[in-house]
Order: structure tokens, then sequence, then C-alpha cells
């Protein structure tokens, strides 16, 4: 861009950063926003192009030998409250993930 001084930086927060593109105070969200259908539409925000992937997967104690995603049935998930990734984890046949482990 060149000048750097051309550029003003806003901090927004998950409940402010739409609010903000909605009403012009800011050109551009660079967060991590997820990008969804109703989103586009209840919105009226345009994403561009995705810039970045990402995935989901598990973190479990190294000591109970978990491999898959299927050998956590019916135990207890801890997630952030309400992040858009996390309302459906991905525990379905149709969404595999592979767990981190940490020793």
């Amino acid at each position: 861009m060149g000048d750097a001084s051309k550029i003003s930086m806003v901090k927004a927060t998950t409940q402010t950063r739409f609010s903000l593109l909605q009403t012009g105070e800011v050109d551009i969200v660079t967060a991590n926003a997820t990008w969804t259908l109703s989103r586009d539409a209840e919105l009226g925000l345009d994403a561009t192009v995705t810039t970045f992937y990402d995935g989901q997967g598990f973190m479990v104690p190294k000591s109970l030998g978990v491999t898959k995603v299927s050998e956590l049935d019916g135990a207890d998930l801890c997630v952030p409250p309400d992040p858009t990734p996390n309302r459906s984890p991905p525990t379905s046949p149709r969404r595999k993930a592979s767990p981190s482990t940490r020793s």
C-alpha cells in the first residue's frame, strides 16, 4: 500500500466487527470471520475469496491413546461460547477430524 499513515486500525470484537463494517466505520475486517450464507443474506455483506482454510480437531491427553474421533463417543467437549465453527463439532461421518495429541 505504500504509506502506512493512510491506514487506520480500529479495534473490534466478535460482537462489533460486522456492525462496524455495515455502518461504514471500517472498510474491511481482517479477522477470523467464518463465511456463512446467512451472513451474506442477513447482514448484507459480501465475503471475498477465502484466504485461509482451517479445520477442526480435538486435543486429548496422549495417555488416552485416542487415534480416531469415534473413540471420543460420549466424551464432554470444551468449546468457546458460540463460535461459528464449533456449532457443529466434526463428529458426524461427513466431517472427520484427527485428534491432536500432546505429551
